[in-house]
Protein backbone atom coordinates (compact mmCIF):
# COMPACT_ATOMS: atom_id res chain seq x y z
CA UNK A 1 0.00 0.00 0.00
CA UNK A 2 2.93 2.43 1.10
CA UNK A 3 4.80 1.89 -2.58
CA UNK A 4 1.18 1.97 -4.30
CA UNK A 5 1.24 5.21 -2.83
CA UNK A 6 4.38 6.57 -3.30
CA UNK A 7 4.30 5.79 -6.94
CA UNK A 8 0.95 7.77 -7.34
CA UNK A 9 2.43 10.64 -5.38
CA UNK A 10 5.80 10.50 -7.32
CA UNK A 11 4.48 10.29 -11.08
CA UNK A 12 6.01 13.00 -12.73
CA UNK A 13 9.59 11.62 -11.67
CA UNK A 14 11.63 8.88 -12.66
CA UNK A 15 10.78 5.58 -11.38
CA UNK A 16 13.47 4.61 -9.10
CA UNK A 17 15.28 1.40 -9.26
CA UNK A 18 13.71 -1.61 -7.32
CA UNK A 19 16.70 -1.60 -5.35
CA UNK A 20 16.82 1.91 -4.35
CA UNK A 21 12.68 1.29 -3.82
CA UNK A 22 13.64 -1.61 -1.59
CA UNK A 23 16.07 0.24 0.62
CA UNK A 24 13.45 3.18 0.98
CA UNK A 25 11.09 0.49 2.31
CA UNK A 26 13.21 -1.11 4.34
CA UNK A 27 13.08 -4.77 2.60
CA UNK A 28 15.14 -6.55 -0.31
CA UNK A 29 14.93 -6.15 -4.21
CA UNK A 30 12.98 -10.13 -4.40
CA UNK A 31 10.73 -9.47 -1.55
CA UNK A 32 9.60 -5.96 -2.35
CA UNK A 33 9.00 -7.50 -6.23
CA UNK A 34 7.43 -10.58 -5.02
CA UNK A 35 5.32 -9.13 -2.69
CA UNK A 36 4.01 -6.62 -5.37
CA UNK A 37 3.17 -8.84 -7.49
CA UNK A 38 1.44 -11.10 -5.07
CA UNK A 39 -1.14 -8.42 -4.17
CA UNK A 40 -1.15 -5.72 -7.20
CA UNK A 41 -1.43 -9.12 -9.38
CA UNK A 42 1.22 -6.48 -11.34
CA UNK A 43 5.20 -5.70 -11.65
CA UNK A 44 5.63 -2.27 -10.27
CA UNK A 45 6.41 -0.91 -13.59
CA UNK A 46 3.68 -2.15 -15.23
CA UNK A 47 1.57 -0.23 -11.91
CA UNK A 48 3.64 2.69 -13.01
CA UNK A 49 3.24 2.76 -16.31
CA UNK A 50 -0.83 2.00 -15.91
CA UNK A 51 -0.74 4.74 -13.59
CA UNK A 52 0.60 7.47 -15.73
CA UNK A 53 -1.85 6.34 -18.57
CA UNK A 54 -4.93 6.82 -16.03
CA UNK A 55 -3.25 10.56 -15.23
CA UNK A 56 -3.07 11.35 -19.00
CA UNK A 57 -6.57 9.67 -19.70
CA UNK A 58 -7.83 12.37 -17.05
CA UNK A 59 -5.97 14.95 -18.80
CA UNK A 60 -7.08 14.24 -22.20
CA UNK A 61 -10.85 14.63 -21.07
CA UNK A 62 -10.36 17.35 -18.52
CA UNK A 63 -8.45 19.99 -20.17
CA UNK A 64 -7.35 21.21 -23.27
CA UNK A 65 -4.00 20.74 -23.25
CA UNK A 66 -2.29 19.43 -26.73
CA UNK A 67 -1.56 15.60 -26.53
CA UNK A 68 2.01 16.18 -27.74
CA UNK A 69 2.40 18.18 -24.01
CA UNK A 70 -0.21 15.38 -22.37
CA UNK A 71 2.58 12.46 -23.65
CA UNK A 72 6.24 14.61 -22.72
CA UNK A 73 4.01 14.56 -18.64
CA UNK A 74 3.51 10.96 -18.83
CA UNK A 75 7.03 10.29 -19.59
CA UNK A 76 7.39 10.01 -22.94
CA UNK A 77 9.83 11.67 -25.35
CA UNK A 78 8.11 10.49 -28.51
CA UNK A 79 4.60 11.42 -29.45
CA UNK A 80 4.19 8.14 -31.35
CA UNK A 81 5.17 6.01 -27.96
CA UNK A 82 2.68 7.60 -25.86
CA UNK A 83 0.19 6.95 -28.48
CA UNK A 84 1.12 3.23 -28.86
CA UNK A 85 1.01 2.44 -25.18
CA UNK A 86 -2.36 4.52 -24.55
CA UNK A 87 -3.96 2.63 -27.71
CA UNK A 88 -2.31 -0.72 -26.00
CA UNK A 89 -3.98 0.31 -22.51
CA UNK A 90 -7.31 1.73 -23.62
CA UNK A 91 -8.06 -0.31 -26.91
CA UNK A 92 -8.17 3.28 -28.43
CA UNK A 93 -5.94 6.42 -29.36
CA UNK A 94 -5.77 9.76 -27.12
CA UNK A 95 -7.41 11.37 -30.38
CA UNK A 96 -10.65 9.50 -30.15
CA UNK A 97 -11.51 10.35 -26.75
CA UNK A 98 -13.89 13.63 -26.54
CA UNK A 99 -11.94 16.81 -25.39
CA UNK A 100 -13.36 20.65 -23.75
CA UNK A 101 -13.43 23.06 -25.96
Amino acid sequence: KKLTLYISDNLHQKLPTTKDLATRFGTNEYTLKALFRKYMSTSIYQFYSQERLKEAHDLITNTTMPLQDIAVLSGYNKYRSFYKAFKKHYKYGPGQLKRLR
